[in-house]
């Protein structure tokens, strides 16, 4: 079954600059910042990535670091540049600029729903978090009344996206060797867990070794012509001496 749904045909897919140009954005953003402080402890090195300006207007500081990554550079993320603990890199994140095993955490807000290779943008994510490194991933719920009214006519939904269904991006990320830690729905209005309007996803990498032990075969070894002629006179010999007595 495919679970990845179109986006609407009649508006393009862009990305907002800023959680003010999403309705109730600051609210989302809010929502997500409380969700997230209960992870802090989990945190443990100097960088963390923030992909995207919606990441970037998360206030979530579990690294000394922060490396906020985007294509285009708004004036809020200027300014948010000018804190000392913030560096501001113009890039696209289907090709991160920082070798392997950067960062310790990750915030991809929002973020999936407006790339055009999402598996590539996973890849890379994959490729620069460190050996314990952890995502939060982001998405608007397919099940929210949100998600739903890009498909209303006359809609006053001035954003349009991408829905994914959150197992797609579990399926994903668990072939990239992510233990899925924690996935929750968050709301607004206190609906129920299926029809809120964000989904949470924090998963953790995880390496597997690159070399196994070895085991003993419990089958006995493929006989050759040397070891054949050994077996078979060593029982002539043991025919021999039972003839005998």
């Amino acid at each position: 079954m495919n679970w990845n749904i179109p986006c609407n045909t009649t508006h393009p897919c862009q990305i907002p600059l800023s959680w003010q140009q999403v309705p109730q954005g600051a609210r989302y953003c809010s929502l997500i910042q409380q969700y997230l402080t209960k992870h802090f402890a989990q945190i443990t090195g100097d960088y963390c990535l923030k992909l995207g300006a919606l990441s970037a207007e998360v206030a979530y500081y579990p690294c000394d670091q922060h490396i906020i990554v985007d294509e285009k550079i708004p004036q809020n993320l200027t300014a948010l540049s000018q804190c000392p603990h913030i560096e501001l890199v113009q890039a696209r994140p289907t090709a991160l600029p920082f070798v392997e095993g950067h960062f310790s955490a990750c915030l991809f807000a929002h973020g999936l729903h407006f790339t055009a290779n999402p598996h590539q943008v996973l890849r890379e994510i994959t490729r620069t978090l460190n050996q314990e490194g952890i995502l939060f991933l982001s998405l608007f719920n397919p099940f929210s009344v949100f998600s739903l009214k890009q498909y209303f006519p006359f809609s006053k939904n001035t954003v349009f996206f991408k829905p994914y269904f959150v197992t797609r991006i579990v399926d994903w990320l668990s072939l990239l060797n992510f233990e899925l830690l924690d996935q929750q729905c968050l709301s607004l209005q206190g609906q129920s867990r299926y029809f809120g309007d964000i989904m949470m996803i924090v998963a953790q990498k995880r390496t597997l070794p690159m070399t196994l032990n070895a085991q003993r075969s419990p089958f006995s070894p493929t006989l050759t012509p040397t070891n054949a002629f050994q077996q078979a006179t060593k029982t002539e010999t043991i025919i021999k001496t039972n003839s005998l007595k």
